[in-house]
């Protein structure tokens, strides 16, 4: 959806029209910017990232899998680490404090 209508609003090429060319040209882009200071805009955000967050974890997936929205994992490791280290082979470490 933002592909076209970035493509509708610069006057450029949707990613499909891009795709068919030989040369990557004619490419879109739009910037958006937001001012979270605005009152309430950042509680309002915060609702809806949190809502939707619930929703992709409550979705339907197959047997023993999950969904996680990008950077998830890496943000839980984040924190684990910083809370107990990072995990190292205690092998590597020893031969590491020996060089």
């Amino acid at each position: 959806m933002l592909d076209l209508l970035a493509s509708i609003l610069s006057g450029g090429n949707s990613s499909c029209r891009v795709g068919r060319q030989n040369i990557e040209m004619g490419v879109s882009q739009v910037y958006l910017a937001f001012n979270p200071s605005q009152p309430g805009v950042k509680e309002h955000a915060m609702e809806i990232i949190n809502e939707t967050i619930e929703d992709l974890h409550s979705s339907a997936v197959l047997e023993k899998n999950e969904i996680y929205y990008p950077g998830e994992t890496s943000a839980k490791k984040r924190k684990r680490y910083l809370k107990e280290g990072i995990p190292v082979n205690a092998v590597q470490w020893k031969q590491l404090l020996e060089m």
